[in-house]
C-alpha cells in the first residue's frame, strides 16, 4: 500500500514538473533553427518573436541573417534597417547590411554601412577588408589599396596580400605581386588561390618552372581548380611536355565541359602527337560551344590540310574570316587550299592579301603559284 501511495507521488510530481516545464522560449528555439542552418524555420521562429515584441534589435537582426542565407536580400534588407534603428551602434549591424547592398548591387550603400561600422570599430581588421572587396566591385582601387594596407596593419593576412597582389598585378608590378602573393602563403600555405596568382605573375616574370610548379601546388591544394590545370597545360605545351599537357586538358574538361578553349587546346596537343581524330573531335566541340571564335575555324582549317580535306579547309578558312577579316593565317590557309583545289586565281589574291598582312609563309607559296 505505501508502495502504491509513492508510485502516485512520483507521477504526480513528473506531471506537476511537466507543467512547469513549457520548452525553450520561441526566441532560443528561433536561435536553434538558425544555427543548425533551418533557415526557413528560424524566420517563422524569429516572426512570431516579433509579433509579440516588435521593439528588440535581436530577432530583427537574427531574422535579417536568416533571410540574406536564402538569399532573399530585399527582406534581408528591410529587417536589418529596422535592427539598425532599434540599434544604432550595431557594428555587426552595419557590416551585415552592407554585405546585402552588395549583394544588391548598392555599391555606394555598401561602402556607406562599411564606413560606419569602421568608425565603431576602428581597429576591426576585417570591416577594412570587406569595405576594400566592395570598393574593388565597384573599381575604386585607389581607396580599395589603403583599406587593404590598414587591413594588414592592423591584423596581417593571406586574403588582403592576395587581393593588393592582384592589384599590383593588374597594374604591370609583377614583382610587387609576387611579394604579396609570397606574404600570403608564408600566412598560409594551404591557400591554392595565392599559388595560383603567383603562378600568374611568375608566368609575367618569365620564371615558367616556378609558375609551373606553383599551378601544380594549386592542382593539389585544390584538384577542382580548373584555372590551374588549363594554365598548367599552357606551361606544359610550351615546354615540349604534350602528353602533360593533355592530361591537365583532359581534366579540365572532367571539372568543366562547357570550356571550348579548353577543347581547342587539347586539339592542338592532339595534332602535334598525331592524333588527328581525336584532334578534329575536339574542334568540333570547341566550334560546337563557341561558333564566334574565328581562331577555332583556322586551327581546324590547318588540320583538314593535314588530312588532305582541302574543300572542307576552304570553308572552315572563309567562316573565319567571316568572322575576323584581318586574319592572315586565314588567308593563307584558304590561299593553300586553293592551290590545292586548282583554284590559281583566288589562290594568289588571298596569298597576297596574307603577305600584306605580315604572314612570312605567304611569300613562299606565291613564288610556288607563279603569281605576280
Amino acid at each position: 500500500m505505501i508502495r502504491i501511495l509513492l508510485s502516485f507521488l512520483l507521477l504526480f510530481s513528473v506531471l506537476q514538473a511537466n507543467a512547469q516545464d513549457p520548452g525553450p522560449s520561441p526566441l532560443t528555439l528561433a536561435d536553434q533553427h538558425f544555427d543548425a542552418g533551418r533557415y526557413q524555420e528560424a524566420v517563422a521562429a524569429y516572426t512570431i518573436v516579433i509579433a509579440r515584441d516588435s521593439f528588440t534589435f535581436e530577432p530583427f537582426y537574427n531574422r535579417g541573417l536568416a533571410y540574406l542565407n536564402l538569399k532573399n536580400y530585399e527582406a534581408a534588407l528591410t529587417d536589418l534597417d529596422r535592427a539598425l534603428l532599434l540599434n544604432a551602434g550595431s557594428k555587426d549591424g552595419f557590416s551585415n547590411r552592407a554585405l546585402v547592398k552588395v549583394y544588391l548591387k548598392d555599391m555606394e550603400g555598401a561602402q556607406y554601412d562599411y564606413g560606419k561600422a569602421i568608425r565603431l570599430a576602428p581597429q576591426d581588421a576585417a570591416l577594412y577588408y570587406q569595405c576594400a572587396l566592395a570598393l574593388l566591385l565597384d573599381n575604386k582601387t585607389a581607396p580599395a589599396r589603403q583599406h587593404l594596407l590598414k587591413s594588414i596593419e592592423l591584423a596581417p593576412s593571406a586574403p588582403a596580400h592576395i587581393e593588393l597582389g592582384k592589384l599590383s598585378d593588374g597594374a604591370g608590378d609583377f614583382e610587387a605581386a609576387k611579394r604579396h602573393f609570397d606574404k600570403a602563403i608564408q600566412l598560409d600555405a594551404t591557400s591554392a588561390e595565392a599559388y595560383f596568382h603567383r603562378g600568374l605573375a611568375l608566368e609575367q616574370l618569365a620564371q615558367h618552372t616556378a609558375a609551373e610548379a606553383d599551378y601544380g601546388t594549386t592542382v593539389k591544394l585544390d584538384p577542382a581548380h580548373a584555372d590551374g590545370y588549363f594554365n598548367r597545360a599552357l606551361l606544359r605545351h610550351m615546354r615540349g611536355n604534350t602528353s602533360g599537357a593533355i592530361q591537365d586538358l583532359t581534366k579540365v574538361i572532367a571539372l568543366d565541359k562547357s570550356r571550348s578553349e579548353a577543347y581547342a587546346n587539347r586539339a592542338m596537343a592532339y595534332t602535334q602527337t598525331g592524333q588527328t581524330q581525336e584532334a578534329l573531335a575536339d574542334y568540333n566541340k570547341a566550334i560546337s560551344l563557341n561558333s564566334k571564335n574565328a581562331e577555332f575555324y583556322t586551327k581546324r582549317g590547318e588540320l583538314k590540310i593535314k588530312v588532305k580535306d582541302y574543300a572542307g579547309g576552304e570553308k572552315d578558312f572563309t567562316r573565319a574570316l567571316s568572322l575576323d577579316a584581318q586574319s592572315p593565317g586565314a588567308y593563307l590557309g584558304r590561299g593553300y587550299c586553293y592551290m590545292a583545289l586548282k583554284q590559281t586565281a583566288k589562290a594568289c589574291t588571298d596569298l597576297t592579301k596574307a603577305h600584306q598582312l605580315g604572314n612570312r609563309n605567304a611569300m613562299e607559296l606565291m613564288k610556288y603559284n607563279k603569281c605576280n
